[in-house]
């Protein structure tokens, strides 16, 4: 019984020492776990390190480039600044030209419409004398051709009667016909 008592000691013992590494494994197999989550989240915050570097360095050329715009937009608004004045001189020089201009125009203007004016009277006496006196000095030159052609048909009349009073009353010579 001594043997089985020591048997029996001994089988609790290690049943004890057992149970104590089963934990222990236990705990190790756990530490084990995080060690390689630990491991893993290191790895993940390595690559976010990375991200966020080059996120930053990103953020610093996109900082470099808004920077770089704002300085283009400010050089564009003093140009803009610039071209708005000379456009404003440069209005207010057109604008006290034309008004010379106008005032150099407007007797010139003046003129000329009196100058139409006339033109207009002149043009209305013509259109007068072609539809109203063309026709009347048509009409008195024909009733003088017609007195014309009166007169000489008249006179070759008498022209003839003479020439025939002539030849009754001359004898024939041989010299009037």
């Amino acid at each position: 019984m001594d043997s089985f008592q020591k048997w029996n000691a001994t089988v609790e013992a290690y049943s004890k020492v057992h149970k104590k590494v089963t934990k222990s494994l236990a705990l190790v197999q756990a530490l084990q776990e995080q060690l390689n989550s630990c491991k893993t989240v290191e790895k993940d915050v390595k690559a976010l390190k990375a991200k966020f570097k080059d996120a930053e360095k990103e953020d610093w050329a996109f900082e470099a480039k808004r920077v770089e715009l704002q300085v283009k937009v400010e050089q564009l608004e003093k140009s803009k600044k610039n071209l708005e004045a000379e456009k404003e001189v440069k209005c207010t020089e057109a604008e006290k030209e034309l008004e010379t201009l106008n005032t150099q125009i407007a007797p010139r203007l003046q003129e000329l419409e009196r100058a139409e004016q006339r033109l207009s009277e002149k043009f209305s006496e013509v259109e007068y004398i072609q539809k109203r006196r063309i026709p009347e000095v048509s009409a008195s030159k024909e009733a003088l051709l017609d007195r014309l052609v009166n007169k000489q048909l008249e006179l070759i009349e008498k022209v003839e009667q003479y020439d025939r009073l002539l030849s009754n009353t001359l004898p024939h010579t041989g010299q009037w016909r």
